[in-house]
């Protein structure tokens, strides 16, 4: 649709300030999110939720006591439905309805942008001869309801993240301290497994928010397009006379600001959590850490979540985030895809085969 509209590449210039790339293929918000890190992070999820429901859990429920009653799978994630309900509402009537309405719909219809910066959405007040209000309106109104959806389907990942780590610790409690050493093995595999899942999925989610704030922090900047601007600014950090870019922001504001800072608290929380109940639980249990495919990687994955966050506040506030972003992003990548090895679920299964 943006090649069709003829808006997948604009250069804009502003009245009094330099030419800008606006093009709805330059921002890395919509197409890598949308086209590569959203994949991924439902395909980890799937994953992890195929493997507790199929495997782990009816596993861990022939461990436990037959009359001690448990909540199913399905009842748990109905307990939750308000939790579901809500994140549909917030995501869905105010993250983008309300955020389209007043930043996109409202100044086309006006003709006024306003304090928001230009890009492709709002490019057709200042440039109504490369893209009609009414075409701009519609094609808007579809990409903020793609992230409508995307939105929602993300957030209800983080809590089926939480669900099956509840599960978990439900079943492990239940076991208590009376398990066989081939039992209390089983029982930290699967916690290891659960915890790689929800640290592969809230790195993902950081690097999410990090491209979101680096596209609206570009809007706000000088330069003409945003592999030029963070070139350069890679290049400042090594420079003792700044080549430009030194301030960003021109009195104006980007969404994108607010709502990935949003997501950045949610995600951060999410695996806090998470990772402090498994945590208490297996230390409940009693840990055995007999090799290293039984360890969780606790150092690891709260190393790379300080490193993503912190990389999500330096951008665009310090000349030279760039370095650190390029450096967090290879780091998160290697250590996304460390944890977990084709040897973790075979030897899960084994653990489990032996104790019963």
């Amino acid at each position: 649709m943006s090649f069709s509209l003829n808006i997948h590449s604009v250069v804009f210039t502003p009245p009094n300030g330099m030419p800008k790339q606006v093009g709805f293929l330059w921002a890395p918000n919509w197409t890598i999110v949308f086209m590569a890190l959203l994949p991924t992070y439902f395909a980890v999820l799937i994953n992890l939720l195929k493997s507790w429901k199929e495997e782990w859990r009816p596993n861990l429920s022939k461990l436990i006591d037959p009359k001690s009653r448990s909540p199913s799978w399905a009842g748990r994630v109905a307990m939750a439905s308000y939790a579901y309900w809500a994140v549909f509402g917030v995501t869905v009537a105010i993250a983008s309805g309300f955020n389209w309405a007043e930043t996109h719909l409202i100044p086309l219809l006006t003709g006024k942008a306003g304090n928001w910066a230009v890009d492709w959405g709002r490019i057709a007040i200042f440039r109504p001869d490369l893209i009609s209000v009414p075409s701009a309106v519609v094609f808007s109104g579809f990409v903020f309801l793609l992230n409508a959806f995307g939105s929602y389907l993300f957030f209800t990942g983080l809590i089926v993240l939480y669900s099956v780590t509840d599960d978990f610790v439900d079943f492990v409690r239940r076991l208590g301290r009376s398990v066989t050493v081939e039992q209390r093995g089983f029982v930290e595999r699967v916690g290891r497994s659960i915890m790689v899942g929800v640290f592969r999925c809230t790195s993902l989610g950081l690097v999410i928010t990090i491209l979101m704030k680096l596209q609206a922090s570009f809007l706000l900047s000088e330069s003409v397009d945003i592999v030029g601007w963070m070139a350069v600014d890679g290049l400042n950090a090594f420079r003792s006379d700044r080549i430009q870019f030194d301030k960003y922001g021109l009195g104006q504001s980007a969404p994108g600001h607010y709502y990935s800072f949003f997501c950045l608290i949610i995600i951060v929380t999410v695996f806090i959590v998470c990772a402090a109940r498994i945590r208490a639980v297996l230390a409940h249990v009693g840990s055995l850490h007999r090799d290293a495919a039984s360890r969780i990687p606790w150092l690891v994955m709260n190393g790379v979540m300080v490193l993503l966050t912190t990389t999500y506040i330096l951008v665009g506030v310090v000349p030279g985030f760039t370095i650190l972003l390029i450096v967090s992003f290879v780091v998160a990548a290697y250590f996304t895809i460390r944890p977990a090895s084709g040897r973790q679920k075979s030897s899960t299964k084994r653990e489990y085969d032996a104790s019963v």
